[in-house]
């Protein structure tokens, strides 16, 4: 399951980055064009209307970015969070339209550049999901490869872009700068992992584990402990198990838990 949705995320970014373009077939687009030129104004049925109409016509716009808030929803089943992110996705939507019709033109930004690198940011943020949802599974040495390249990436891209910015200056040598900085920030988990030193709090901790492969060993064991007259703690391990890993890096590195368990 998280495979999968891992892939439908990185087609959902693919597509934020131009790589292919998510749309209706344009004979529906024209349809829903016409279709919602012929409401009429002045009633809220007809504003409900032409809003329904619109939403689908945009969705090229907006398939991406709601899949992800959805597909965070279905995986995760935390309907509070999801409903909130819903909510501001609804809100991020909806308050620039409510402005335009109030103060008119005055604050709608002239349509350039600037709209396809709002698009590629939402890529970037499109593959950090995949990366939370595999780094469950995957080794600790993977995961950190994949968040620094997510952000060398990430920073690369505003670094090589802040040329074509349409303000220059300071404000474009500050994000020169906080580009540089970004890349050097991402690369240094990476680095410090495969360069450095590496080893995970749980592999530094003093508590220690005899590992148990079938019944017969766990039946020795406890056989051995019961002869000594000690108790006998079993931590349950999977790599996909966050509170496993949450347990490794703090509750076991812990110094109160470590002297309780000698």
């Amino acid at each position: 399951v998280l495979i999968g949705l891992s892939i439908l995320f990185v087609t959902l970014a693919l597509s934020m980055f131009g790589v292919y373009t998510l749309q209706l077939p344009s004979s529906v687009q024209t349809w829903l064009n016409n279709l919602s030129n012929k409401q009429q104004g002045g009633s809220s049925a007809g504003v409900f209307a032409m809003g329904a109409i619109s939403g689908l016509v945009c969705s090229p716009c907006t398939t991406a970015p709601l899949s992800g808030a959805l597909l965070y929803v279905a995986q995760s089943g935390d309907l509070l969070t999801g409903g909130i992110a819903l909510y501001a996705l609804a809100m991020g939507m909806g308050i620039p339209l409510i402005l335009v019709a109030v103060f008119g033109n005055k604050l709608l930004p002239k349509a350039g550049g600037w709209m396809d690198r709002v698009k590629t940011l939402f890529g970037f943020i499109l593959l950090a999901a995949p990366i939370f949802l595999l780094e469950r599974i995957l080794p600790e040495m993977w995961s950190t490869a994949l968040w620094s390249a997510l952000g060398i990436a990430a920073f690369g891209w505003l670094y090589h872009i802040k040329n074509s910015l349409e303000f220059g200056g300071w404000k474009q040598s500050a994000i020169g700068i906080i580009a540089v900085l970004g890349l050097f920030a991402s690369a240094q988990p990476a680095l410090n992992y495969w360069f450095g030193n590496h080893e995970t709090q749980a592999q530094q901790t003093t508590v220690s584990f005899t590992p148990i492969a079938n019944v017969a060993d766990l039946e020795e064991q406890l056989a051995l402990a019961k002869a000594a007259g000690k108790p006998v703690m079993l931590d349950f391990y999977a790599d996909w198990c966050v509170a496993c890993k949450e347990f490794e890096k703090y509750t076991f590195h812990d110094p109160k838990v470590e002297a309780k368990l000698q």
